[in-house]
């Protein structure tokens, strides 16, 4: 999904410098550099002109034409042959300011590519060169592109820290407006109701003063959004009309999507289900509009209450499948960017290791040294530093061991409830099938999804929500082997994989969840409120030993369980799910 930031991500940074019609080389190159981003056909023209004077010019301004040449290929989407260009430029010796630039460039990159372990690792490199850099330009550049890698992995408080910072050292309307557009994504997806308005408002000042429209209808697209969520229905239509036809207009295809999804949102809000199921349609029924997970997410989940109200009870299945499938990808995907998170933690605590023993190994030799020039403290000095070094070498290696240990245990676990994430799961769970197929030992599955959890998390908070899951859990392990595999697939929907458990005792331990579930004490969280989950159960001997299908007719048991009126454990028999009347909702 990354891919169609790049437009935006592009415009960071960039001030006008003085054109002239001189000679001079260095002020080509700079000319070409301020006109990349509003006349790339003029800035391509320029290029080929001082290429074609190359032999003329210096050694820093044959590195300020490569970095030109990796922002051309970006832009014409030759990622690679940019990536293999710009990490060129980082190993030649060049000023700090355009290795800055570079390396800002090359991090937009990995960021669009998904690449996030590697973006990572370029971040925090750039983090420690932002504070020695002067230049504006360079600096902005870096702290947006910061933010933008952030906010698109869901580590929002981080993305406003370097948005702030950036907004902070704006000198013109065109750097605060990308930088206020970048904040208030932040402030959205943090839930600062309190500074909503304020960035708002100062937000489009800035950016119609600059005229940058697509920054522009990205703030108007996270105010709605903000709007719909404090169920300010009249305000966040009456925006949709008067900024829906100008992003339709803009040459950015992220924001046509986005605005129709919420286009669809609105209209089934005021109950215009006609409106609201075409308009939800032409997101879902284009292909490309996929990579958009959260839009797809809200256009789903609007055709399948639209066809639930309407009484087309077998459109709305398919379209509450769709939505399934499309938070299972999103969660997918965001596990992948934390993964990529920690594994660039773990690579750079290695390399503060690896400095760290360096320097001490430097140290020793120059102790060695001193050493060997009196003869007399020759051998006390050679044990104490030999014994320093093991002392030091065990106590780093053991820091080693520890850190991986952790950053592994966050990246496969779950980190509210200490379970198994969706990925570690999914592993752990084929490794179990194989063992078990190969064995010819039966595998029971259950999957449960707790009842009406958004009301709970609507009305009491996160923070009760939060509580919820984590009895939840504590309640169900004390019922479970050493050998079952417990994971939370996301949001309030768990399975367990029962190695060699046959249907019935499958059965009897989701009913025994079911009532320890219902009899957990909510009173105890200061809210008291009913507690109940849905179940669904199946077993390799009905659905065989592939995950992803054991999976599937789980959840068909479980969706006839949240027919029949939720607080239910149903078996998967292979047939179709009762169509009269069926209840959807969480």
């Amino acid at each position: 999904m990354f891919k169609n930031y790049f437009f935006a991500a592009l415009m960071v940074g960039i001030l006008p410098f003085a054109i002239t019609a001189t000679e001079n080389l260095t002020e080509k190159l700079e000319h070409a550099d301020s006109i990349k981003s509003t006349d790339f056909a003029e800035f391509q023209r320029h290029l080929r002109a001082i290429e074609l004077k190359s032999n003329q010019l210096t050694a820093e301004q044959k590195i300020y034409l490569k970095y030109l040449d990796g922002y051309e290929q970006v832009f014409l989407g030759n990622f690679e042959q940019s990536i293999h260009i710009l990490q060129s430029i980082t190993l030649e010796p060049v000023n700090t300011v355009l290795l800055l630039r570079a390396q800002s460039t090359l991090l937009n990159i990995f960021t669009i590519k998904g690449r996030f372990a590697e973006a990572f690792v370029l971040a925090n490199e750039i983090t420690q060169q932002v504070p020695g850099v002067e230049d504006t330009i360079a600096r902005l550049q870096a702290l947006q592109v910061l933010s933008l890698l952030y906010n698109q992995t869901g580590l929002y408080e981080e993305a406003l820290y370097y948005s702030t910072l950036a907004q902070q050292q704006s000198s013109n309307d065109r750097d605060a407006c990308a930088a206020k557009q970048l904040m208030i994504e932040s402030y959205y997806r943090l839930q600062h109701a309190e500074n909503m308005d304020e960035i708002y408002s100062t937000a489009v000042a800035s950016c119609q003063q600059a005229g940058a429209p697509v920054f522009e209808s990205l703030v108007h697209y996270f105010y709605i959004r903000y709007l719909l969520d404090i169920e300010e229905l009249q305000g966040a239509a009456r925006m949709v009309d008067e900024h829906y036809q100008a992003a339709q207009q803009l040459s950015y295809e992220p924001l046509r999507v986005f605005y129709q999804a919420l286009k669809a949102q609105v209209y089934l809000l005021m109950d215009d289900f006609a409106s609201a199921e075409e308009a939800a349609l032409i997101v879902t029924a284009n292909p490309d509009n996929h990579q958009y997970f959260e839009t797809h997410v809200i256009a789903s989940k609007t055709l399948y209450q639209v066809y639930e109200q309407k009484g087309d009870f077998k459109s709305a299945l398919h379209y509450h499948k769709l939505l399934h499938q499309s938070k299972l990808q999103y969660r997918d995907l965001q596990s992948e960017r934390i993964r990529g998170f920690y594994e660039s933690k773990a690579v750079m605590e290695a390399k503060t290791q690896q400095i760290e023993l360096l320097n001490m190994e430097n140290s020793l030799l120059y102790l060695q040294q001193q050493v060997l020039s009196k003869e007399a403290q020759n051998a006390r000095l050679l044990l104490g530093l030999f014994v320093l070094m093991l002392l030091a070498l065990g106590f780093l290696a053991y820091q080693g061991l520890i850190g991986r240990h952790r950053f592994k245990f966050m990246a496969e676990n779950d980190e509210l409830t200490g379970i198994s994430n969706r990925y570690h799961f999914n592993k752990l769970a084929e490794k179990s099938l194989l063992h078990c197929k190969k064995q010819g030992m039966t595998v029971g599955v259950i999957l449960f999804d707790l009842d009406h959890f958004k009301q709970i998390n609507d009305k009491f908070g996160h923070a009760t929500g939060d509580w919820v899951l984590q009895q939840v859990v504590q309640s169900c392990r004390n019922f479970m082997r050493l050998d079952d595999i417990f994971g939370r697939l996301g949001g309030e929907e768990f399975a367990i994989v029962l190695p060699g458990c046959h249907a019935d005792k499958a059965l009897m331990l989701a009913e025994i969840c079911r009532d320890s579930i219902e009899d957990i004490d909510t009173k105890r969280c200061g809210h008291e409120f009913l507690l109940t989950a849905s179940f669904g159960v199946t077993s390799s001997d009905t659905s065989g030993y592939e995950l992803k299908q054991l999976l599937a007719d789980a959840d068909k048991a479980m969706y006839r369980a949240k027919q029949g009126g939720r607080n239910q454990v149903h078996f998967f028999t292979g047939t179709p799910a009762v169509k009269s009347q069926p209840q959807f909702g969480d």
